[in-house]
């Protein structure tokens, strides 16, 4: 078998630049030109794995096949090693860039090659269109490749990229995506108006797209049509009712009424914990294939719930089986780093954007539905970016947990956890952020998600201790404030306790895996008689636990009480008249 570099292949085949799938993939051996009966016979491509050609249904792979006929190919392999660099480029303008190579000073964040696994290419904003590949000499180069749509195309060579065979390419068809930067208005359909969904209808439409949101909720579209967001989230009603007078958001409840004309369609439905922990899919799959039977054109989906490594696959495989006829189609992770209480801004001001795809055009198309945003751009492979949501989340639970731990440690030695925490922030190594020790975390997400890895790395035969300890010194948080406050009552039976705070966080109405639903229920079983008040997550509460009483504001709630516990730090909690409590 002919091995050779990507980069020698020769420029009259032609299919290697169109392509461009094998130069940036994910696995060890990037495949070009291959047949795929000469792939198989060599390193088995198309055999085992679901992230590969293994999960591609029949009649794609036929597909697959017939755009990689034996006749038509030449046996040409590059072989990559592990990942050893990365590549920063700044962008002082749409048409002004200049590349910096890792290490040297920008006037911005640079992380060194050591810390980079794989490779992938950091761009800042979505100006340009990076390409990688392997140079003769094994090592970093830039070579200008000419001028694109008012950028400079850079080819960024990087040794040691970890790339994947062509038959991984999740996206069939010869459609070219539009350039990253492309300022035209797209068409958009996001499927699910819950939190992350109905955030991500808005603030795309306030970037200039037309945006269709389907739920299959016709009771909840009818609210969300008539103004009225069925989440509460600061700025989102006044942002929400702009975007319909605008013409530019619509909701249905009929894929019908959104797919067919759109150009991306992001999937931000639901991912609930199954009975071991792991993420169900369900709703995901369920949304794949009413995408493929409503689908009438090329478009591109992506991937916005937070989801399972490999689910991209999955959809890509449920949808190329329920398409009734050959319509070409991309798959995208684009994963949300959305914080509640603070989602739009998170949205319009992110610290990253990360794309992931089997094939890269299709990853900087979605990128440049963000091109107003001023911000780091990051694209790699479909698996990498679905893992990067649950590493980011895992990683910030476990701060919360260690701090918590600190905090029980100081106790005894008579330490102030407060002042600890404030010392450890001060190294900039470290950072003030996620280091206040309280209950612990709660929400939708990192329960959720360090549950859900922990279960995946179990599935995978390892087992994660780290991740087993976050999580059990969380519960054991809302267990601790329980039984110091019996000390400190000498018991709880008939003891009347006030909870301020019902909502996980402040600035939002989500109770999903509070904390304080835990020490209620834990109070109630020892006894005691509750009440609670939040500004804003009562109603919500109260729908699901009519076994406490309800106040109107902090003081009716301090009236009577024997203790109170601050379970969600509200501002308005911060101001309280203790005097008057």
């Amino acid at each position: 078998m002919n091995l050779q570099a990507a980069g020698d292949v020769a420029p009259g085949i032609g299919r290697a630049e169109r392509r461009r799938a094998a130069p940036w993939m994910r696995a060890t051996v990037a495949v070009e030109h291959v047949s795929l009966t000469t792939v198989e016979h060599a390193i088995g491509v198309t055999r085992g794995d679901d992230e590969g050609a293994g999960d591609v249904p029949s009649p794609v792979r036929r597909r697959l096949d017939c755009r990689r006929r034996a006749e038509r190919m030449d046996a040409a392999i590059a072989v990559k090693g592990p990942a050893a660099g990365s590549v920063l480029t700044k962008h002082d303008g749409t048409s002004d860039v200049e590349s910096a190579p890792v290490g040297c000073g920008r006037g911005i964040q640079i992380q060194s090659a050591e810390g980079m696994n794989p490779a992938v290419a950091i761009e800042r904003h979505a100006a340009g269109r990076a390409r990688c590949g392997v140079g003769r000499r094994g090592h970093l180069e830039l070579n200008q490749a000419g001028k694109e749509e008012g950028g400079h195309q850079r080819r960024v060579c990087l040794p040691g990229m970890r790339h994947g065979p062509v038959a991984d390419c999740i996206g069939w068809g010869v459609s070219k995506p539009p350039s990253l930067h492309s300022q035209r208005m797209s068409s958009v359909a996001v499927i699910g108006a819950g939190y992350v969904g109905l955030t991500t209808a808005v603030c795309l439409a306030d970037l200039g797209h037309r945006v269709t949101g389907v739920d299959i909720d016709k009771t909840k579209v009818i609210r969300l049509r008539a103004g009225e967001p069925t989440i509460y989230e600061p700025g989102l009603e006044a942002l929400m009712a702009a975007m319909l007078k605008s013409g530019r958001l619509a909701f249905t409840s009929d894929y019908d009424d959104a797919i067919p004309d759109a150009d991306f369609v992001f999937i931000a439905v639901g991912t609930p914990p199954g009975r071991r922990g792991e993420a169900d899919t369900v709703f995901v799959k369920q949304a794949a294939k009413r995408i493929a039977g409503a689908m009438k054109k090329t478009m591109t989906i992506v991937n916005k719930s937070t989801v399972p490594i490999g689910t991209g696959n999955i959809v890509a495989r449920i949808v190329g089986e329920s398409l009734r006829d050959e319509i070409p189609f991309h798959v995208v992770s684009n994963p949300e780093f959305l914080r509640e209480g603070s989602a739009i801004y998170d949205f319009m001001h992110p610290d990253r954007l990360v794309f992931g795809s089997h094939d890269e055009p299709a990853a900087r198309a979605v990128a440049g539905l963000y091109s107003k945003l001023d911000t780091k751009i990051l694209i790699t492979d479909l698996h990498t970016a679905e893992m990067i949501k649950y590493a980011s989340n895992a990683f910030l639970a476990t701060r919360i947990s260690f701090i918590n731990e600190m905090a029980r440690i100081c106790e005894r030695v008579d330490a102030d956890v407060k002042v600890v925490s404030e010392g450890m922030g001060m190294d900039r190594r470290i950072g003030p952020l996620f280091l206040e020790a309280g209950i612990g975390y709660g929400g939708s997400c990192f329960p959720k998600d360090v549950k859900a890895l922990a279960r995946m790395a179990e599935t995978m035969g390892y087992h994660p201790e780290l991740l087993d300890a976050v999580m059990e010194i969380n519960l054991d948080q809302r267990t601790l404030v329980v039984e110091k406050l019996r000390e400190v009552l000498g018991g709880l039976r008939d003891q009347v306790v006030g909870v301020l705070g019902l909502a996980y966080k402040p600035n939002t109405d989500d109770i999903r895996e509070a904390p304080a639903i835990d020490v209620i229920e834990n109070l109630l079983q020892k006894g005691a008689v509750v009440r609670a008040y939040d500004p804003k997550a009562m109603p919500v509460l109260k729908a699901q636990m009519n076994t406490i009483q309800y106040c109107n504001d902090p003081y009716a709630l301090a009236t009577g009480a024997d203790a109170l516990l601050v379970v969600t730090e509200w501002d308005e909690f911060r101001q309280l008249d203790l005097d008057r409590l």
